[in-house]
């Protein structure tokens, strides 16, 4: 299997409501995607 392509994308989700401790606040997740195109 050959890759052709890569594509890595960035999302940011919010939270409904903030997560919060006494030391930080969190207000969304962030995470990654990655998608490979191949040939065939």
């Amino acid at each position: 299997m050959r890759i052709e392509a890569i594509e890595l994308r960035r999302i940011r989700l919010p939270y409904r409501s903030p997560f919060e401790t006494s030391g930080w606040r969190e207000e969304a997740n962030h995470s990654g995607i990655v998608t490979l195109h191949s040939e065939g």
